[in-house]
């Protein structure tokens, strides 16, 4: 009993990892792991495994299994290693969960939920201290787009690239909305909840993380949809929430970006606008480049170690030079879906998506939706699994999620 306790309390230092850093979250993680083991031989969990749970397993591991099988079908690469470290958590959390999902109390989600929030709240509070000492309107006098400050400082507080701690303090904002809605508080603690999410919305409009406030625009939609009930009220909502959206990107660092977006033409990156960076469009060349491959490749793709490769083929192919031009900077996708489109093909792709969004319509708690809209909107714009907080986050939540759900079921 005791060790098993101890398995539980284990999960909240790997869902303190925002504040951890990479080094000890995988010390975290290794500890846990370790700890599954021991749970695993000490109470004979594996004479629990049905067929049930084998197809869990093999789903909410699915993208770690075709790395392993490209890697088996390619022969030896160090960048496909890199991905198959990388991408471990895929492998290692619907393992041991799935094995010790028994003894699993009901509380560790709600407790790493907690945790996690906590640890978002910690990075927020610790840039804005650092914001108030240089000065708010002196940064803001600062900020432009070959110098953006805030960003910046954003980035170097919390050693986080800054689309990720986006999407970290989008997902904390819900588990506070969440918090106030299904759990019994006390009016104060929800005021603090309240407060703390102002602070986190607040932080990514500010080191605009434009990703993040669409995922936030979404997830609350999807809340007044699901969560109100009168037809009135969800009209009030959506014209809270549209007020609310305005003045941020008319009254916050954000509206740069914004304007950025709106002002960028659709034109790929050549020698005649070497002059004006800032007016580049980067996105709509490596876009250009990654539908190109997939054209080409549609059916079986180029295989995970050959992207990179063909990818900078086409780049190779833009006159533009600059700070940021593409011998200087290796572009990934910046979209997801199209990496596995260019390494699997089509029919690779379709069983990717259906594994990394396998708890769609199996589990119901809103929450877990809130998190599925994040990533799938997160993945639109990022390679969310090509840096290891990304598979980190998703992984463990996803999976804790899942089979804390389907067990109560």
């Amino acid at each position: 009993m005791q060790l098993q306790k101890v398995y539980n309390y284990s999960f909240l230092g790997i869902a303190m990892f925002p504040v951890l850093g990479l080094k000890l979250a995988t010390k975290a993680i290794i500890i846990w792991a370790l700890l599954a083991i021991a749970v695993v031989f000490k109470n004979k969990s594996y004479r629990n495994i049905n067929r049930k749970s084998l197809r869990d397993l093999v789903m909410l591991s699915g993208y770690y299994l075709f790395l392993i099988a490209n890697y088996v079908w390619s022969g030896f690469d160090d960048s496909l290693l890199k991905f198959l470290e990388t991408g471990a958590p895929f492998l290692v959390f619907p393992l041991f969960i799935v094995l010790t999902r028994d003894e699993i109390s009901n509380k560790t989600l709600h407790r790493s939920l907690a945790v996690f929030y906590a640890a978002n709240t910690i990075l927020a509070l610790r840039c804005w201290m650092r914001i108030l000492q240089e000065g708010f309107l002196e940064l803001q006098a600062q900020n432009t787009f070959y110098k953006p400050v805030f960003r910046n400082l954003f980035s170097e507080v919390t050693g986080i690239h800054l689309p990720y701690l986006g999407l970290l303090f989008v997902f904390a904002i819900f588990i506070g909305f969440w918090s106030i809605k299904e759990l019994k508080l006390a009016l104060y603690t929800k005021a603090v909840l309240l407060a703390v999410n102002a602070l986190l919305l607040a932080s990514i409009v500010t080191f605009s993380a434009r990703m993040a406030l669409g995922i936030f625009v979404v997830g609350t939609l999807y809340g007044i949809a699901t969560q109100l009930k009168s037809r009135k009220s969800k009209i009030a909502g959506v014209g809270l929430l549209t007020m609310v959206v305005l003045g941020l990107l008319v009254f916050t660092p954000i509206k740069a970006r914004v304007l950025e977006v709106i002002n960028t033409k659709m034109e790929l990156p050549s020698e005649r606008i070497k002059d004006e960076e800032h007016t580049v469009n980067f996105r709509y060349g490596i876009y250009h480049c990654a539908l190109g491959i997939v054209k080409e490749h549609f059916w079986l793709g180029v295989g995970k170690q050959n992207v990179s490769k063909n990818m900078q083929a086409c780049y190779n192919t833009f006159t533009f030079t600059g700070v940021n031009d593409f011998k200087n900077v290796r572009y990934n996708s910046h979209n997801q879906y199209l990496d596995w489109l260019m390494s699997f093909g089509i029919f690779g792709c379709l069983l990717l998506v259906i594994s990394v969004f396998w708890g769609f319509g199996r589990v119901t708690n809103s929450l877990y939706v809130i998190l599925l809209l994040s990533i799938a909107l997160g993945l639109l714009t990022e390679n969310l699994f090509a840096r290891q907080i990304g598979v980190v986050f998703f992984t463990f939540f996803n999976t804790l999620f899942f089979i804390n759900d389907t067990k109560q079921n």
